[in-house]
């Protein structure tokens, strides 16, 4: 159920849903009251049994997994196990599934040599074909391609070009989700933002934004519909290494309902990024990989 947090006087425009059930590093929202010692137990055995099935998916990515063995392996029937695992991710399992092999994939071509074909096989993949498809249509390039730019990453030329889309986004002057982004450690360093549609997860969002934490930002606004707003941030001192494999890279989610084609939504919406958490889906894209394409391509500007 949607708990709305901001209405402009007059319009109904826009609502915020609360983040999914232990994603504690997102922005809390308001407490409208702790539910009974008995919610809290069933939550959390769901919440057990959910994380069984991802730590299950993680450890046997080589292997076919099937919606009935995850829920074999969270002692639920597969239509109820479906339901609590999309509820608690916000996503079904078998698209985790497809989202942690392409991640895990994206992994090794950024950090190991091993072949192409090899890294298929070693996510589960049978077909080389289907797996360059999947792999482009979630990442945003080619393994081969993602592999060049990561031997072709340059620190300095990163920092330059998110400072200056940074500025570029401070100063965006039309319809948009305003808001603040921080590091729960307190650091400072860039955020990618994402707009997408919800449950779904491409290199190319709906819209996007990059901004400079602490501070402010500011995120297009497309029409009426339900969208997901991811961010993910890069902490200063992180290692070159960190910054491409972004696995362990702060983040934060939050659901957007927009119900106005018309307005500025100017939220006192603070996101605080934190490290991910069991229950977080993964993110194939690798952000500061597609800045530097973008640039490349002339798209930022």
């Amino acid at each position: 159920m949607n708990s709305e947090w901001w209405r402009p006087e007059g319009m109904d425009l826009l609502t915020l849903e609360p983040p999914p059930a232990g994603l504690d590093a997102f922005a809390e929202p308001p407490s409208i009251g702790d539910p009974d010692e008995e919610e809290e137990g069933e939550a959390s055995h769901m919440a057990t049994r959910v994380r069984r099935a991802i730590a299950f998916i993680h450890t046997n990515l080589m292997e076919p997994i099937t919606l009935s063995g995850l829920a074999d392996v969270a002692c639920y029937s597969p239509w109820h196990f479906d339901r609590m695992f999309q509820g608690r991710t916000g996503v079904p399992p078998m698209a985790y599934l497809t989202l942690a092999r392409i991640a895990s994939a994206r992994r090794q071509i950024t950090t190991t040599r091993h072949s192409i074909i090899n890294v298929a096989y070693d996510v589960g993949y049978n077909s080389v074909g289907s797996f360059g498809k999947r792999f482009t249509a979630l990442v945003g390039c080619s393994p081969t391609s993602l592999r060049h730019a990561a031997d072709r990453f340059d620190r300095a030329r990163f920092q330059a070009r998110a400072a200056a889309a940074a500025e570029l986004c401070a100063g965006y002057a039309g319809r948009a989700c305003h808001g603040t982004v921080a590091f729960r450690g307190g650091e400072s360093g860039f955020v990618f933002l994402a707009l997408q549609h919800r449950g779904r997860m491409t290199p190319s969002p709906v819209t996007c934004a990059v901004a400079r934490a602490p501070g402010p930002f500011a995120i297009p606004l497309p029409g009426s519909g339900d969208f997901e707003l991811v961010a993910i941030g890069f902490p200063d001192g992180v290692a070159d290494t960190a910054l491409i494999t972004q696995d362990e890279a702060p983040r934060a989610r939050r659901n957007l309902s927009v119900m106005a084609v018309a307005g500025n939504a100017r939220l006192a919406l603070p996101l605080l990024l934190g490290a991910p958490t069991p229950d977080d889906v993964p993110i194939p894209p690798v952000f500061p990989l597609l800045l530097e394409q973008r640039f490349s391509e002339g798209e930022v500007h």
